[in-house]
């Protein structure tokens, strides 16, 4: 089996792709998961530490938890939670970004019409019943708005939706 030095990034082990930006049209060719898997037997010192993104994406997705000790089990659940805050901070992003887009067409009589029209939207791409609809993009722009720092920790994977939610209810006035 292949040792992997504790302080080796996540960008340097094998089968990792390189740094930087693949230029548009250039074809890049990466090794199956299951051979990223099998040359990684334990994982490195900074994974806990690793801001989410594609690199933690990407070994999070080759590695086999089973495999793993108890202690780094551990270190694994909590880097999938941030990488789950992540993706969640980022939909409430772009779900306020639906709803301003089409504030920002002109075509509707009001605010609440907007917000009808992107509830509208959401629901159907999601697949969500109009009243998730209405809970979800109401925390969506209490956060990105009203607390844009909270949206900020919840995109980087500092906080989870719950305690998310949790602050914006009781920072109400």
């Amino acid at each position: 089996m292949l040792k992997v030095p504790q302080d080796l990034p996540l960008d340097r082990m094998p089968g990792a792709m390189p740094v930087g930006e693949i230029p548009f049209g250039e074809e890049f060719s990466v090794p199956a998961v299951s051979d990223v898997a099998a040359s990684c037997d334990q994982i490195p010192g900074n994974l806990d530490v690793l801001e989410p993104g594609p690199v933690l994406a990407g070994f999070l997705a080759s590695i086999d938890v089973s495999e793993l000790s108890g202690s780094d089990q551990m270190i694994v659940l909590r880097a999938h939670r941030r990488m789950a805050s992540h993706y969640q901070g980022h939909m409430y992003r772009d779900m306020s970004a639906v709803k301003r887009t089409i504030t920002d067409c002109g075509d509707l009589a009001d605010d609440v019409e907007a917000a009808r029209a992107a509830e509208a939207e959401i629901s159907v791409a999601l697949h969500l019943s109009r009243r998730a609809t209405e809970h979800e993009l109401a925390f969506a722009l209490s956060v990105t708005k009203r607390l844009p720092r909270l949206s900020d920790m919840l995109s980087k994977g500092v906080i989870d939706v719950v305690r998310a939610r949790t602050i914006d209810r009781y920072t109400v006035h």
